[in-house]
């Protein structure tokens, strides 16, 4: 679904491609190893910095990614018009269950029928709040 929103004034994060991001498009990043790096999100608890726009697959290669503002994402399930956000262990967009540990990254601007389907959602990946 493409977004009714305008994403122009999104923050976008600076940073490159630590491994091969190609499954993580429309999915969160967290930090790699590497200083300026992004990888894919490894766990439910994983403090994420961005939402991949593209599919970067060559490491060191810029990625465009956004970390406030409209965005589209991936579903992890069933996702309802203004819902509280968190996310699933691969990165993807969830309905926040209060739940230690997790980071709550926003709100769902639309909605999302089922797992794999993109929806808009309003994020604060500067700074998510835990449970």
């Amino acid at each position: 679904m493409t977004t009714p929103f305008n994403v122009d004034g999104a923050f976008k994060l600076i940073a490159q491609a630590g491994a091969d991001l190609s499954a993580s498009q429309f999915r969160a990043v967290k930090p790699g190893a590497t200083e300026g790096q992004v990888v894919a999100i490894a766990a439910a608890t994983d403090r994420p910095v961005g939402v991949l726009k593209d599919a970067q697959t060559v490491i060191g290669q810029p990625v465009d990614a956004v970390m406030f503002g409209y965005v589209e994402m991936e579903a992890g399930a069933a996702i309802t018009y203004g819902d509280e956000l968190e996310l699933d262990a691969v990165g993807r967009a969830i309905t926040s269950v209060p739940t230690a540990g997790v980071h709550q990254i926003g709100w769902a601007a639309t909605a999302a029928g089922g797992i794999g389907e993109r929806f808009t959602a309003c994020i604060n990946l500067m700074a998510p709040w835990e449970d």
